[in-house]
């Protein structure tokens, strides 16, 4: 399941039907049913991928675009755990 993201090289995770998520896009309040997961280590990054849809928070509607959308996060070490540590 590698796979290469410019020079670095990540990892993608298909989620199967009944794995899949909703996710709110934040700048827009639209919405992603998240289907694959991607995660580049060596950049400290993931992005979320999957279908993009439209919301009318007015008059309720909710429609599908016709691209698919990503949301990337930055990820930041912030400790270990190890079992058998106290």
């Amino acid at each position: 399941m590698g796979r290469t993201y410019g020079d670095l090289k990540g990892v993608t995770i298909k989620l199967s039907p009944d794995q899949k998520f909703f996710r709110e896009i934040e700048n827009d309040c639209s919405l992603l049913l998240v289907d694959e997961i991607h995660i580049v280590h060596e950049a400290d990054q993931m992005y979320l991928s999957g279908t993009h849809f439209s919301v009318d928070y007015e008059s309720g509607d909710i429609s599908k675009t016709q691209e698919r959308g990503q949301i990337y996060f930055s990820t930041k070490y912030e400790q270990s755990y190890f079992e058998g540590d106290e």
